[in-house]
C-alpha cells in the first residue's frame, strides 16, 4: 500500500495499491475416486494452498 503497510483484501481498485504483493498459483489439483462402471465420482480430493494471513491491530 501506499503508505507502506500490507493490505488484504483492500478493495478492486483502491487507488492506495501500489503492486500486487507475490504470485498467484493458478492451478487446483484434483483426484477423483470412481466405482466401477460408475461416471459419477464417489469422491474428489483437491489440495489448495493459501498464504498466511497476518492481521495488524491498531
Amino acid at each position: 500500500m501506499k503508505d507502506g503497510k500490507v493490505g488484504w483484501n483492500p478493495g478492486k481498485l483502491n487507488p492506495d495499491i501500489l503492486e500486487q504483493l507475490g504470485p498467484t498459483d493458478p492451478k487446483l489439483p484434483a483426484l477423483s475416486i470412481f466405482q466401477q462402471g460408475s461416471e459419477i465420482p464417489s469422491a474428489i480430493l483437491s489440495n489448495y494452498a493459501l498464504h498466511l494471513a497476518i492481521i495488524e491491530q491498531e
